[in-house]
């Protein structure tokens, strides 16, 4: 432990202070590139952490957290209009770039149990407001009264998978490649007031629980906006022909019109001041090769122009890092989530009383599975004679590992 309290006292070296190791120099300036399979210098690091499996605590003392880190170990996200092909094109980067990928989150998340049980099931059994919403309620019945608590949930799962992605950098060395992340999420809850699908005191209920939780994450290194005008983002919805998109009356000139002026003139430009963007008119597709070409092209630390870009990945030694680490683990992941439950005593729609609460409960606790926690149930088939092992908990998304994908 004194070995390790003055390692923490000494301020990272330069080729640690953010994050990545520097692998070159360029006119005698040490520069950092994200690097293509083809060009990535191969080296030898020390297996990824099990992170899903065990938990970090200081007392490991010979956890060997900066070797593990490269250049390209950095967050990129994907960003871009509905069916602008986000999925398949951030599955082929983080292909390339030999990193991870976390999809878009999932409702299924918080609905599903590890047994294949869906809690949706039951909504013919509720009452409108008692039922269980997501994405395709909102495109199916906008007006549903429990469309400002689908916002703030679908965010809180977003921020639970960019805090999963940190997690998986920090713990791994791989860097993460995002469908989306948190911080675009208010162009959505933006669209949705104008279109008045939710009323202002959704709106700033959602604000407030947005600025109590996003303070704790770094933001990402690069955006990579993937641009389709209007139009041909309807004729993509329509050619993707998914029954609750093509029939639904949200999906209008004017919400897709009200997403794209969110992005362009409040998201991008805010999040430029901090990370690296680059734009794309995708209308026609593209090739991932060229969007690499210039991803290569980029020097993530030699903006002196702008010396807010990277600031969040600068450490202020191996303590300091070493603690985000923590943050962000599994089991102190519930206080974090918990900062936004604070205001939702201001917000009716988020909060279940009295006989509603009770009936909810009941119903939720005598669905197959819930008896004791997931893995934990006999009757279910589960093994739990001197079951001991560190289990996230369901909820948690998962990032594919570039190995899997």
């Amino acid at each position: 432990m004194a070995l390790r309290a003055c390692i923490g006292k000494h301020l990272l070296s330069g080729l640690f202070n953010r994050l990545y190791k520097i692998p070159k120099a360029i006119n005698g300036v040490q520069v950092a590139h994200i690097s293509g399979k083809l060009n990535r210098i191969q080296r030898i690091r020390p297996p990824p952490f099990p992170y899903r499996k065990k938990k970090y605590t200081s007392f490991q003392l010979l956890e060997p957290t900066i070797e593990r880190y490269d250049e390209n170990s950095k967050i990129i996200v994907v960003e871009g209009p509905i069916a602008a092909g986000k999925d398949k094109f951030a599955r082929e980067l983080a292909k390339e770039l030999e990193m991870g990928y976390m999809p878009a989150p999932s409702f299924d998340l918080i609905y599903k149990n590890a047994y294949g049980f869906d809690l949706r099931s039951y909504n013919s059994q509720l009452p409108k407001r008692l039922r269980f919403t997501d994405e395709k309620t909102f495109l199916t019945d906008p007006k549903h009264p429990n469309m400002g608590a689908f916002q703030i949930t679908y965010y809180l799962l977003k921020f639970n998978a960019y805090l999963e992605s940190l997690l998986h950098l920090l713990s791994t060395g791989e860097g993460v490649v995002l469908n989306r992340c948190a911080y675009s999420d208010f162009v959505f809850m933006e669209a949705m007031y104008k279109s008045g699908y939710v009323n202002r005191e959704s709106r700033r209920c959602y604000k407030t629980v947005v600025e109590s939780t996003i303070g704790c994450c770094k933001r990402p290194s690069l955006v990579i906006y993937l641009d389709i005008p209007v139009n041909v983002v309807k004729e993509k919805i329509q050619k993707r022909a998914l029954p609750y998109e093509v029939n639904s009356e949200v999906l209008t000139t004017k919400y897709l019109t009200d997403i794209e002026t969110a992005y362009k003139e409040y998201y991008l430009p805010e999040i430029s001041d901090h990370a690296y963007l680059l734009m794309y008119d995708w209308t026609n597709g593209g090739n991932v090769e060229d969007v690499i070409d210039d991803i290569e092209k980029i020097e993530f630390d030699s903006d002196i122009k702008n010396p807010d870009k990277e600031k969040d990945w600068t450490f202020l030694n191996l303590s300091d890092l070493e603690e985000k680490r923590q943050l962000y683990d599994h089991v102190n992941r519930p206080y974090i989530l918990s900062e936004s439950a604070r205001y939702m005593n201001e917000f009716p729609e988020m909060l279940y009383i009295g006989e509603d609460a009770e009936r909810l409960y009941d119903l939720i606790n005598s669905s197959p599975g819930s008896e004791y926690s997931e893995g934990y149930n006999p009757s279910m088939g589960d093994k739990v004679l001197w079951k001991t092992n560190f289990e996230c908990a369901p909820y948690i998304p998962v990032v594919i590992s570039n190995k899997d994908l």
